[in-house]
């Protein structure tokens, strides 16, 4: 068995490899971006060979943790990352002494296999990797030793070009096992983008394989986004053999709404080395779907190997977004490591959210690197039906990414019992507008590493404002509160509210590993909501809402859009009297309300757009010889006259109708105030119990 270091193994085997590097297909690939279990981690990202797979065997404590593997400088690096693939989570292997990760990777049709891939160890990690090989699937033949650092991911390049049985062989595998070294015999081994890269034999018959991203299914794109279309091998137009640059490259793609058969949207492509970047001319519309696709028999490799097929991809693009700023949301609650339960965080809504917004929830770090703000985490959507008052708690699990409102996606994460941060934010980690932040162990000074138990407070937020610095919560264990809640004052304003959780004295924490702690039911104010819109007369419409109205605020006319001639509106208690100059004429009406205040300081936050017919509201109801009996009534009424008769709700929608009756079961309808309209404009108010 030879022995090396890593950063040696790096440069002599890379030497040996340069040759094939120009000439090889990537032949298999895990990018382990995909965390959500076990089995979708160790699923290959892309093979042209079938048979591939990734198995872990059980010895000692030696598992998978999904969940966990992210951070630790990985998704900076991105080390070995192929088709343009963005960075994400990796494959982390705890407590790896004992216990075996197995590589199936047959070669049929190809020779020269080069393996490689990025890997770290944690601090009381496995300090060596043994690598073995086996050309018939069940004897292993000793490859290398690689020590691993307990430092920055470093790329590991093995080059079994010289063993002639590991050419087109269906049984090559590779098996990795671990021992002490200079590492510890608990803690962790990473790895990241490893890669199996081989020559073709007989020729090249495969066509390229098209990748693109966002994949299909993506939502929350950004409306001005570059989409790729990356490509595992050097690629052309199929007509004429052409070169693909930026002046051809449009003939092979397109972007369409919708799907293959909507409109064509304006696009610029470019080309650089195997991948396409195709940039919208103009900003997409927000929360629609737009389809992008490589056309088929456009594009070949250099052996003339054609894709045959669309390979298209479905995303749909991010809803518009509120204006967000620090201290809009509060975490209330967090398990770092709480006995036989997910970790978990528990926050709270100060600001209503519009529908779909966005906010992502992360433990990669702020440091003081070019771009600030580490890469990955869970990106939380707000639902997109309705908003999400003001007082709402949501609690989301970091590992399985379920949540009490909304949706999740992104890249799922444990907190670690050694001291942990969560950092929240809405936009991208490039361009981030900072909500709130907590660490458990206190916020250092100078950081560089995305991984690792401390972080550095972002610049936009500050400790004890906007942000929790959990680490003297009573409670707490050497100056790190593991697993707390908070227990202060329920009532108040938003702003007393939001002091009071940012105080850690206001906390109840708990060491690692022990008993979940039982979080309070907090009832927060609730934002007031409109409960009802009623045009009372040609010139009056009254909002009622479910809470008390801050009069001062709320009589501003500009609140209320839509319809010209506003000319007050009064406020009492939990009510507005819209008044107009000029009366509602007999066409449809629409009432926008804004964000209005309530007396406890939250706001409403949503619109609400309130549609009537100005002709229900002109009518003076004891003018016309038509009436309802009985009124109240419950089940079946009767009419003065026979007519066609409309009903309407009074918000103006039509709920009933009926040609030619003198009599209606309105059993369907809901108990409530309605206006019933027949054909010759003539109304009555009908009551239902």
């Amino acid at each position: 068995m030879t022995k090396f270091y890593a950063s040696r193994l790096l440069v002599v085997l890379m030497l040996v490899g340069f040759q094939f590097a120009s000439a090889q297909s990537l032949v298999h690939y895990w990018n382990f971006n995909n965390n959500a279990t076990v089995a979708a981690l160790t699923t290959p990202t892309s093979s042209l060979v079938p048979g591939a797979a990734l198995n872990a065997i059980p010895g000692g404590s030696s598992t998978i943790d999904a969940p966990g593997g992210t951070g630790q400088n990985f998704g900076t690096q991105n080390l070995n990352a192929r088709n343009g693939d963005p960075a994400g989570s990796h494959l982390r292997f705890n407590n790896p002494i004992g216990g075996t990760l197995e590589f199936l990777l047959p070669t049929t049709g190809y020779a020269d296999p080069v393996v490689k891939f990025a890997t770290r160890r944690s601090g009381s990690g496995a300090g060596s990797q043994q690598w073995a090989y086996s050309l018939n699937g069940t004897t292993f033949i000793n490859f290398t030793t690689i020590t691993v650092n307990d430092a920055d991911p470093e790329l590991v390049t093995l080059n079994f070009s010289a063993i002639g049985g590991a050419d087109n062989n269906p049984n090559f595998r590779l098996r990795v096992t671990f021992a002490q070294g200079g590492g510890g015999t608990a803690g962790n081994n990473r790895f990241d983008n490893f890669t199996l890269d081989a020559t073709p034999t007989g020729g090249d018959v495969n066509p390229p394989v098209a990748t693109i991203t966002p994949l299909n299914g993506a939502t929350n794109i950004q409306v001005l986004p570059v989409l790729t279309i990356a490509f595992n091998e050097a690629v052309r137009l199929v007509a004429g053999d052409a070169t693909l640059n930026n002046s051809n490259v449009d003939a092979a793609v397109e972007l369409r709404l919708g799907n293959a058969a909507g409109p064509i949207v304006p696009f610029d492509a470019t080309v650089s080395g195997n991948s396409i970047a195709i940039s919208p001319l103009s900003p997409l519309t927000n929360s629609t779907s737009y389809y992008v696709a490589l056309l088929p028999n456009t594009i070949e490799d250099v052996n003339n190997n054609a894709i045959t097929s669309t390979v298209s991809s479905v995303f749909t693009t991010i809803a518009v977004q509120p204006s967000l700023s620090p201290g809009d949301i509060a975490i209330v609650g967090y398990r770092m490591s709480a006995t036989g339960v997910e970790d978990e965080i528990a926050f709270l809504v100060l600001k209503t959210l519009t529908p779909g917004t966005v906010i992502n929830f992360t433990d990669s770090k702020y440091t003081t690197n070019a771009q600030p703000q580490c890469d990955g985490g869970i990106e939380w959507t707000s639902p997109t039906n309705a908003c999400l008052p003001a007082g709402t708690v949501v609690r989301l699990e970091t590992g399985t990414l379920v949540a009490t409102v909304g949706t999740t996606t992104g890249t799922a994460f444990g907190l670690s019992s050694a001291g942990d941060q969560v950092i929240v934010y809405a936009g991208t980690a490039a361009a981030p507008t900072y909500l709130t932040a907590l660490t458990s162990n206190g916020w250092i000074a100078v950081n560089t590493t995305c991984g690792g138990s401390e972080s550095m407070l972002p610049v936009t937020l500050s400790s004890g404002v906007n942000a929790l610095n959990a680490a003297t919560a009573p409670g707490n264990t050497a100056g790190n509160a593991v697993n707390a809640y908070y227990n202060g004052i329920t009532a108040g304003t938003p702003d007393a509210i939001r002091a009071a959780i940012m105080t850690p004295s206001n906390w109840i924490a708990s060491a690692a590993s022990t008993a979940p702690q039982t979080w309070p039911a907090w009832s927060f104010p609730a934002a007031i909501q409109v409960t009802n819109v009623e045009a009372i007369n040609p010139t009056t419409i009254v909002i009622t809402f479910s809470g008390l109205v801050n009069p001062s605020l709320a009589s501003q006319t500009s609140l209320y859009t839509g319809i010209d001639g506003i000319s007050g509106a009064v406020v009492s208690s939990n009510t507005i009297t819209l008044t107009y100059s000029v009366p509602f004429g007999n066409q449809q009406y629409e009432l926008l309300i804004g964000n209005i205040p309530g007396s406890n300081g939250f706001s409403s936050g949503c619109p609400v757009t309130y549609s009537f017919d100005g002709s229900l509201s002109t009518i003076d109801f004891e003018i016309y010889d038509f009436t309802i009996t009985p009124n109240p009534a419950q089940d079946v009424i009767r009419f003065s006259k026979t007519a066609d008769i409309s009903i309407f709700d009074m918000t103006g929608k039509q709920v009933l109708s009926a040609s030619q009756v003198d009599e209606l079961d309105i059993t369907p309808l809901r108990s409530g105030v309605y206006l019933v309209r027949t054909t010759a404009g003539e109304v009555s108010r009908l009551m239902v119990n």
